[in-house]
């Protein structure tokens, strides 16, 4: 394996996480927890991040209990080989310029978990001086209003100056609020029972000084939230109901203070800022499915939304996983409507699948459902894709695949089976020529493609991806660091590695070897995403994940970098074992 290509691929996919064989190998392990006993299972979590126009996001960085990834230039990530907890996994995804997004779900055994999330752009809704009471509109009807003096920064030191406010309204009946709400509807109430949520609408609101410092409400300051209740949900909103912030380091709403309905806004007071719930907590059971379509075929990546059927709110979301399979909370004893739907840039929502289910009053198994592309309201054109992606070898590799029409249009993005298999319903709201395929791996520098006519069923049959980069223009050089891993001499050298075009990034490699030779290999990672060339006396954060040589997860975590004119130098830790050392050397020319 050729590690210039290797590493030119990582940067292409923006640090899609290592690959690891046997994924579907499950083990179970007891982790006490109040008030629930959680079994952990190892799995995949494969995603899609995506903006409000449905365009990918790339580079946002993914994070499930500190296992961390990039999406590629697709919006694609998958962790491998990751723990997933029974009662709810909870992922987070981070970009500059956007809102933080997170997602909490249930996995199944042995399947991969799939998830969408929809970032939210950071825009200024309004500021105001901090000396001054003043009321800033979100939209519409919904307005915050700020006492005077009342600022912090973030270290509780009072803030005079102007404030800027950041706001985004998430309102039920709007169809992407599954996709951009924090979380899921799982929820702690003040009394420390574990309850599940009909959403009335959600408010997340963050402040922030005009250099991008972080603000909050002082203590003892509150700030008035007034919310415009949908119209959709004004027949049966409740007088008063109860305000549930989000807790985003444990990924659960949690109880505090209500608000109170004057005539079509819900009004409350709050002392701090996240995202603020106006919700009815419900005792919930769970619900488990397969989506299927006519020819028994399963249909992952669908989303199931469930309502509450009397019109009283948003009441739960989750996606089928590789084999169709889903699982989700929902709301005891209350009938439900539940719309299996498909995601993709069409410009309106395509409802798939639509029944009326419950009450439940225990844990239920689902009968299976069945998808008749042929008899939906809006026309579809739909086909089956697979295929098999190898490298040059024959060999079958892991990867990731999207499909464009004739026009470039992007019909879907998907990660492949641990084999490099794939087969896949596609589902377009437009009529289709062609059909294009691009594949990426982990394990070849260059993309395979194919093109097909389209029909009903396409195989696409076997994409290999090939080594096409020239190795000649890279150069090395190496400095002994020598230092120590699981109590064993080791010895590590750096390679400074030349500004590399394929990705517009410099790299590293590390090489190690015990005094004994039985353990080696090449370990790489990126030095940082920068433009070339460094700037002398600059002084970088790195990144440094994958793996070595036979793709064995060990991780690297770059803590320091300083350039100068003709040298590198930094320190690195490796994550598994704990070890750190320093390294020096001159940059390439």
């Amino acid at each position: 394996m050729n590690r210039i290509l290797w590493i030119c691929l990582i940067g292409l996919l923006s640090l899609v996480a290592c690959q690891k064989e046997n994924i579907d190998e499950t083990t179970t392990t007891i982790i006490p927890e109040d008030p629930t006993v959680v079994i952990t299972t190892e799995g995949d979590l494969a995603g899609k991040i995506i903006d409000e126009s449905g365009e990918p996001v790339a580079d946002a960085l993914v994070d499930l209990d500190n296992k961390q990834t990039y999406t590629n230039e697709l919006g694609l990530f998958i962790l491998r080989d990751v723990s997933l907890k029974s009662n709810g996994s909870y992922v987070t995804i981070e970009k500059d310029g956007y809102f933080k997004g997170s997602r909490r779900f249930i996995p199944t055994d042995n399947r991969r978990q799939n998830i969408i999330v929809q970032l939210v752009e950071k825009t200024v809704s309004g500021q105001f001086n901090s000396t001054n009471a003043t009321s800033v509109i979100v939209e519409g009807n919904t307005y915050v209003y700020f006492q005077a003096d009342g600022i912090v920064d973030e270290n509780g030191n009072p803030y005079t100056g102007e404030v800027l406010v950041y706001t985004h309204k998430l309102d039920p009946s709007d169809p992407n609020m599954p996709y951009q709400m924090p979380g899921d509807l799982t929820a702690i109430t003040a009394d420390n029972d574990r309850v599940t949520l009909a959403s009335y609408g959600m408010l997340t609101v963050e402040l922030e000084s005009p250099s991008g410092a972080p603000l909050q409400l002082a203590e003892g300051k509150t700030a008035k939230i007034h919310y415009e209740i949908s119209p959709d949900l004004r027949a049966n909103a409740p007088s008063t109901i109860p305000l549930w912030h989000f807790d985003e380091d444990n990924g659960i709403w949690v109880e505090e203070g209500e608000a109170v309905r004057e005539e079509n806004l819900y009004v409350g007071e709050v002392a701090h800022f996240s995202t603020w719930n106006c919700d009815l907590p419900l005792e919930y059971f769970t619900i488990t499915g397969q989506v299927l379509n006519n020819f028994k075929n399963e249909l992952d990546r669908l989303v199931v939304d469930i309502r509450l059927a009397n019109g009283g709110g948003f009441g739960g979301f989750t996606l089928t996983d590789g084999k169709g399979f889903f699982t989700a909370p929902v709301p005891a004893d209350e009938s439900l409507i539940m719309n299996i739907k498909y995601v993709n840039n069409c410009d309106i929502e395509v409802i798939l699948y639509s029944e009326t289910i419950g009450p439940f009053n225990s844990d239920t198994q689902l009968p299976n459902i069945f998808v008749d592309f042929a008899n939906l309201d809006v026309e579809l054109t739909t086909f089956e894709a697979s295929g098999t992606l190898t490298d040059c070898d024959g060999n079958n590799v892991f990867g990731l695949v999207q499909f464009k029409d004739e026009t470039g249009r992007i019909l879907e993005s998907i990660v492949t089976n641990t084999d490099g298999t794939f087969n896949t319903t596609i589902v377009s709201c437009n009529d289709i020529e062609t059909v294009s395929l691009t594949a990426f791996s982990e394990l070849a520098s260059t993309d395979g493609s194919s093109t097909q006519n389209f029909a009903p069923t396409i195989n696409f049959g076997t994409v290999a991806l090939c080594d096409t980069f020239d190795t000649d223009e890279f150069s090395f050089v190496s400095v002994d660091l020598g230092i120590g891993i699981d109590d064993d001499e080791a010895h590590y050298s750096y390679t400074a590695i030349e500004y590399s075009e394929c990705a517009n990034m410099y790299y590293f490699e590390i090489a190690y070897a015990d005094a004994m030779n039985t353990f080696s290999g090449n370990i790489y990672g990126i030095i940082a995403e920068s433009s070339n060339p460094f700037t002398a006396g600059m002084t970088i954060n790195g990144i440094g994940i994958i793996g070595d040589n036979n793709m064995n997860p060990t991780s690297i975590e770059i803590t320091f970098i300083s350039v100068s004119n003709d040298a590198v130098s930094g320190s690195f830790t490796i994550v598994e074992s704990g070890a750190t050392g320093v390294f020096s050397a001159p940059l390439s020319n």
